[in-house]
């Protein structure tokens, strides 16, 4: 083993020996606007969660977003149900009809 060699049995990352060789591990891959976009809608959530970090204008912003986030994720669900239950259940569209 010569000076040059890195010393074994250790997990620091070493520089690599020539101009050609690089280490794709370490190097930052670029981030796109809709990764940045999820990321910071993950920190908010967690911000509105935790009740730390937004101020109180954020917070209803954070609010309104995701009342109307939701609400339509919801009533996409309940309309979904309601056409399956008219699709399979002969009681329900007796009912409805």
């Amino acid at each position: 083993m010569s000076i040059a060699d890195p010393a074994p049995f250790t997990d620091e990352p070493h520089a690599p020996q020539s101009p050609e060789t690089t280490d794709d591990r370490f190097v930052p891959k670029p981030v796109t606007p809709q990764e940045q976009a999820d990321f910071n809608y993950w920190t908010k959530s967690f911000k509105y969660l935790l009740n730390i970090g937004l101020t109180e204008a954020e917070k209803q912003e954070y609010q309104e977003f995701a009342d109307r986030k939701f609400y339509f994720a919801k009533k996409e669900r309940c309309e979904k149900w309601r056409n399956q239950a008219l699709k399979t259940c002969a009681e329900t569209s007796l009912l409805i009809y």
